[in-house]
């Protein structure tokens, strides 16, 4: 199994962080934040929520892994002679799967559905069955996103397309560009169809004030029924194909020159430069809008995770914010790990990361097992243990301490959940279906013992045994440019605008020193390097004296 390390462990890390924020969305009491009411907040705690609404609203980064991923499996498959046809036929059908469990989960079996409420207590939920699955949620943005990729790249490989490398990459630009720019016109599309869509409210017998987005099924109409199934995935809530098709298009650019023999070397680095200027742009834009009272800042945490709600004067600009953000970040990890060479070594220090990419739909939904950490904070003062739990924390240190405990119960579930090869996950539910359906998948798995494993869950074979690639092999680098000690200090300068660059850049520096030699610039770089984790931990020791500001 021939895997790139760094595609592996983003895909982990994004489930990985997912779970940290929601554990803060879940459980913490904010309405301080939101009332304005900052009395005696140093500004460390706002700084620390602004830091938190940015990444918290990074969903599409584990669109864009996904789909980068997506890509470079259609590739391989087209690249051992599978027909063009085959390939879009698998693509259609794993993402309509994919998107029958996305309905489910949401609906039923997911953190905020049925099952999920039920776990906390809240019995009454059991009306999300009835209408929640038209919540477009990320997982449903992927199962889309499949699908429409796999119609685009289909329709591209007929009679040998897909090796046209530079038509392919044009054809995504293009799309991607018109995702963006059709996503007003839809918007407004849809709310002139249904007036305030999708925010509006409506009246169910059922369930009571509701979102125009959702219709309830046993009340509205067939008609409304289908119509609400055509909307919301252009422009519901919160993560709708328009703009979030633009990402997986980025991401299918990035798989495909990842599968190129001759990657170009300078493709990070122009990826980098591209998402750092797409941020700037996006954080300059969103600041003069709200500066000049167009948008406004509460606006913004109330729709810092969807588009929809900061149509029609900020999603653009927010977007781009958080686009360059990512797209930036995914190009960053790729220059470290397989364009140095670094593969095999990455693959086997982020194991425990890994894993929790390899069944994240599964950890996506059953994340509700949070609820044993919460239960185990009854054990501090003014913190209420007792089930159903009537209220969020207030006090922000359970909320810490619950942090690593949940990582803690994850890394548990998962050690144990892999010896028996995930049976009972989302994605071994999803596999046993394939097999089903899809010849090709029956086929790979009559060579398994048992009949409960699935052959694209073999743990062992997936986390311990890949064959990890690179796109540049450590002999590949050329040391007598210095070209290690040249990525150090561009990282050192990078470092000081964004402070966890700082530590790597002094790693790769040191590094460098023994494969290089000492020279002026990796010394340049440990100097720049150590002066910033100095000066920003200065600045944290300030921000916790300075008091913040009222709204």
């Amino acid at each position: 199994m021939r895997r790139f390390s760094s595609i592996d462990f983003m895909r982990g890390f994004a489930i990985w962080m997912m779970i940290m924020f929601h554990v803060i969305m879940r459980w913490y009491d904010g309405s301080w934040i939101q009332d304005g009411d900052l009395e005696g907040v140093p500004m460390v705690g706002l700084v620390f929520f602004l830091i938190v609404v940015y990444f918290s609203a990074w969903a599409g980064f584990f669109l864009l892994v996904s789909s980068i991923g997506n890509m470079i499996s259609m590739y391989r498959n087209l690249e051992r002679g599978k027909s063009w046809k085959k390939v879009m036929t698998f693509q259609i059908v794993g993402g309509l799967l994919l998107l029958l469990a996305a309905v489910l989960v949401e609906s039923t079996i997911g953190y905020h559905a049925f099952l999920g409420y039920a776990v906390e207590g809240k019995f009454d939920r059991w009306t999300t069955i009835l209408y929640r699955g038209f919540h477009m949620e990320t997982i449903h943005t992927i199962a889309f996103c499949v699908i429409v990729n796999g119609i685009v790249q289909g329709l591209l490989s007929r009679n040998g397309g897909h090796a046209k490398i530079k038509r392919n990459i044009r054809v995504y630009a293009l799309l991607a560009v018109l995702s963006v720019a059709l996503t007003g016109p839809v918007y407004k599309a849809l709310r002139m169809i249904v007036p305030g869509y999708p925010f509006a409210k409506w009246g169910s017998s059922i369930v009571g004030s509701l979102d125009v987005q959702y219709p309830v099924i046993g009340e509205s109409s067939i008609w409304d029924i289908l119509l609400k199934a055509v909307m919301f995935p252009l422009g519901g809530n919160p993560e709708p194909l328009f703009p979030y098709l633009a990402i997986t298009f980025i991401g299918s650019i990035i798989g495909i020159y990842l599968c190129q023999k001759d990657c170009p070397r300078k493709m990070p680095r122009n990826g980098i430069l591209f998402g750092v200027g797409l941020a700037s742009v996006g954080l300059i834009g969103t600041v003069v809008v709200i500066a000049l009272g167009i948008g406004d800042p509460e606006r913004l945490m109330d729709n810092f995770y969807q588009p929809p709600g900061l149509y029609p004067t900020l999603w653009f600009w927010w977007f781009l914010f958080l686009t360059g953000g990512q797209l930036a970040g995914v190009l960053l990890v790729l220059r470290l790990v397989e364009f140095r060479g670094r593969g095999r070594e990455f693959g086997k220090r982020t194991l425990s990361i890994r894993r929790y990419g390899y069944v994240a739909f599964s950890i996506y939904t059953f994340q509700f097992i949070d609820a044993i950490p919460r239960a185990l904070m009854g054990v501090f003062p003014f913190v209420s243990g007792k089930w159903p739990y009537p209220e969020n924390i207030g006090w922000w240190l359970p909320v810490l301490v619950m942090m690593p405990m949940t990582l803690l119960l994850w890394e548990i579930v998962l050690r144990a959940w892999e010896k028996v090869e995930y049976v009972g996950g989302m994605e071994w539910c999803m596999a046993k279906i394939a097999e089903k359906v899809l010849p090709g998948r029956r086929e790979r798995t009559e060579g398994r013992k048992r009949w409960w494993q699935a052959a694209r869950l073999d743990a062992k074979e997936y986390l311990y045994r890949p064959e990890w690639l690179n796109v540049v092999e450590r002999n590949g680098i050329d040391h007598g440019r210095r070209n290690e000690s040249k990525l150090a200090f561009s990282l050192s300068l990078g470092g000081l605008f964004f402070f966890p660059l700082a530590p790597v850049s002094m790693w790769i520096g040191r590094t460098s020193m023994k494969e290089e030699g000492r020279n002026i610039i990796n010394l340049a770089a440990q100097v720049i390097s150590i002066t910033t984790m100095i000066g920003y931990a200065g600045l944290m020791v300030a921000l916790c004296l300075i008091p913040a500001p009222s709204f």
